[in-house]
């Protein structure tokens, strides 16, 4: 049997399914993908990716085919989806991706000299356009994750495609692989047959590369000893399909898992009315605390007021105090100054009157008068 790098049938569910696996423009030529969406016409289309890119115009031409003519298509990206192969994807409505898989995007460059000259750059620009439109990314940020690709192949996992926008979920394959790989092994012909559609009228490019592939080696490899009596084909595909295959739901079975529905559905509703509780009890605590701290300044600002107000208040009785001192001490020197000139009228008066005081000397005799108006007993005239 021999691998075909595109590859057109219907799935399970009857939905058509184009399968890329192979180079842009060197095994999957533009001219046959779009040859087969043509085919299909305006049925929703799944197309299967696994390339590590190839030519730029191909893949443009495959874009504008699919987003000029309301081609309903839905992209699935399994292992790698590289460079040219990425403007494929985009152009679908819907890209999904495995968890396993990854994303690689970076500049054009001359197939030929592997330099980016002035039309590698044209399709550069392009590129930028075609992932801010899928993306919304900035441009600039864009270039920089295409610049990363150019320098350091820096590729982007599942998770990390889904969070910036160039996929729009993640996949979880639950197909069969003798069901998956099928689609790629059997012959043109035979798919259309068992598909139950007549052949495209087109020719499949005869002209690739091919790889034999064996579903006996792929059953061996992957499940060892209990594979070893396999020694056809078909007994390989039968086994891969047995074991990919669940045991249908019985009666039991679906009341089971209606029971353990329930009981998720009633512990996320008790966890809801907790979570409401305490989000309750912590929203009155905040308040409380809230008041609490409010009450705690204004007293503070209280006691300073009171602080402040007893502060000068006692400044101006210390200084009435002092005041008062000073007013003692004046009244008692002025006391002990009449006093004295008592005496010295007195011992005056004793020397004499005969006896004549020398010249350019003042005796007072009013010095209780002087006195009794400084401290404001008497008021002067």
């Amino acid at each position: 049997m021999e691998l075909n790098y595109i590859k057109a049938g219907l799935n399970d569910e009857q939905r058509p399914v184009i399968t890329v696996t192979g180079n842009i423009g060197e095994n999957v030529r533009a001219e046959d993908l779009i040859n087969f969406l043509r085919y299909f016409g305006a049925e929703d289309i799944l197309i299967e990716i696994f390339s590590f890119g190839g030519d730029a115009f191909h893949a443009l031409a495959i874009y504008d085919f699919i987003t000029t003519n309301g081609v309903k298509v839905e992209a699935r990206i399994y292992g790698l989806c590289g460079s040219a192969a990425t403007i494929i994807s985009c152009a679908a409505q819907k890209a999904g991706i495995g968890e396993n898989s990854f994303f690689f995007i970076h500049n054009a460059f001359n197939r030929f000299t592997g330099e980016a000259d002035e039309t590698a750059q044209q399709v550069s620009e392009r590129f930028v356009e075609i992932y801010a439109k899928k993306t919304k990314l900035d441009r600039r940020r864009i270039r920089r994750m295409m610049k990363d690709g150019d320098e350091t192949q820096a590729v982007i996992g599942a998770k990390e495609a889904l969070e910036l926008g160039f996929v729009d979920k993640i996949l979880k394959e639950q197909t069969s692989i003798a069901a998956m790989m099928g689609r790629v092994l059997v012959a043109p012909d035979d798919a259309s047959a068992e598909a139950g559609i007549d052949k495209p009228p087109f020719q499949q490019n005869t002209n690739m590369s091919t790889n034999s592939f064996s579903l006996v080696a792929l059953a061996k490899k992957l499940f060892g000893t209990s594979a070893e009596a396999i020694k056809t084909e078909e007994e390989a595909q039968a086994f891969l399909e047995k074991q990919e295959t669940p045991a249908p739901a019985t009666g039991a079975d679906v009341e089971a898992l209606n029971a353990v529905k329930q009981e998720a559905s009633d512990a996320k509703a008790a966890v809801d009315t907790l979570r409401q509780e305490v989000t309750n009890q912590l929203n009155a605590l905040v308040e409380q605390v809230t008041n609490l701290t409010s009450a705690v300044a204004e007293q503070a600002q209280t006691s300073q007021a009171q602080a402040t107000q007893a502060a000068a208040e006692e400044n101006a009785f210390q200084k009435s105090i002092t005041t008062l001192a000073e007013q003692i001490n004046l009244l008692k020197g002025l006391k002990s100054g009449q006093q004295q000139t008592q005496q010295t009228a007195a011992q005056t008066n004793v020397t004499g009157a005969n006896e004549k005081l020398p010249e350019g000397v003042i005796v007072s005799t009013k010095a209780d008068e002087v006195f009794n108006r400084i401290v404001g007993k008497v008021k002067a005239n």
